[in-house]
Formats: C-alpha cells, sequence, structure tokens
C-alpha cells in the first residue's frame, strides 16, 4: 500500500488510528484535514483536502472536496509516484514516506496516547472523586438527593418526625408507622 486515503465528513472524523498506523509504517496519507490529520499533516508528510466546513451545502461540500480529491491525485500523488529514477523508484516518493514516518512517530504512539489520556481525563477524575469523597462524601450525597435537606436523615420521609429509637434497619415514618422506608445509602 503506497497512500492511505481517508475522506471522513468534516467535522466527523473519529480517532484516525488506522491512518496514523499506515503513516508510521511509511504509508504517506491523503485526506481531509480533520481529526488526527488536521495536527499531523505539515506539508511534506502527504496530502491534505481541504474541509469546506457544515455551513456549506453537503452536497455542495461534497463536490468541492471530491474535485480538489480527484486534482491532488492527478497533479500532485500519481506524477510523484511514477517519477522514477534509474533504479526503478521514485526518490521523491521515499523521501516523503520517510518525512511521514519522522514526523508522525514522535507524536502520535501509544506513550502520547497514555499521557493524552492521564493529563485530560484521569487526573480531573481524580480530583473530582477527591471533592465528592471529602467530608464523608458530602457533596457526592447533595449531589445524588439534590440537597443539603435531602441527606439529612430526619427529614428523609419529607416530614421533621423521624423516629430514630429503633434499629436503624427498621427506623419508621411518625407520620406512618405502618410503612417502613426505604434507607437511603449513607443515612441514619
Amino acid at each position: 500500500m503506497d497512500v492511505w486515503l481517508n475522506t471522513p465528513e468534516y467535522p466527523l472524523e473519529a480517532s484516525g488510528t488506522s491512518g496514523e498506523k499506515a503513516g508510521i509504517n511509511g504509508v504517506i496519507n491523503l485526506s481531509v484535514l480533520d481529526g488526527w490529520w488536521g495536527e499531523g499533516y505539515n506539508g511534506e508528510n502527504g496530502w491534505a483536502i481541504t474541509p469546506h466546513g457544515t455551513s456549506v451545502d453537503p452536497h455542495s461540500r461534497d463536490r468541492e472536496e471530491g474535485q480538489e480529491l480527484l486534482d491532488i491525485l492527478e497533479k500532485q500523488v500519481l506524477p510523484l509516484y511514477y517519477e522514477r529514477n534509474g533504479h526503478g523508484f521514485s526518490e521523491a516518493w521515499v523521501r516523503k514516506s520517510k518525512n511521514s514516518m519522522k514526523s508522525l512517530i514522535p507524536r502520535f504512539n501509544a506513550q502520547r496516547m497514555v499521557m493524552d489520556y492521564v493529563s485530560n481525563y484521569y487526573s480531573l477524575a481524580r480530583k473530582q472523586h477527591l471533592v465528592m469523597a471529602g467530608n464523608q462524601h458530602m457533596r457526592a450525597k447533595e449531589v445524588a438527593y439534590g440537597d443539603a435537606n435531602s441527606i439529612n436523615p430526619g427529614r428523609r420521609c419529607g416530614c421533621a418526625a423521624w423516629t430514630t429509637r429503633a434499629p436503624k434497619s427498621s427506623r419508621r415514618c411518625a407520620n406512618d408507622s405502618r410503612r417502613r422506608l426505604p434507607r437511603r445509602p449513607g443515612c441514619g
């Protein structure tokens, strides 16, 4: 495989891992500047189709981007590929392939992926966990039950007449001694 062709509808490119894998293995990318290719393309490591945005009519956008793709293939990709030297290969093609590897391998790899997850998601989730767990999970209870009053064990049933003399498992609302109320986690 010599060219990795990817034409996602802008801005709907998913993760782009197939194009990344192709690029780090020397395959040259030709893609819409969306997702990872918008970040990875440098002008020397492949070819780019300019996205025409969501404000353009979808049929017009497809036609314009399709015409740009055909122009790139006809005027840049094919001439470069068939520009053979005395040894039967295109030196410029090999140079572009090497540029692809040199520019993509350091930037699109598992180490970067893990560090992006740690800094953008996991560390923020840990901070949020500490906020929710602090003060005997008071903030988590407020979020779960709506406000501070709803986590007060004496107000679970909507009244202030909560009997606390009985064991926790059998506490009942004083207004309705026949009904056993469900216990909320962490309450009374």
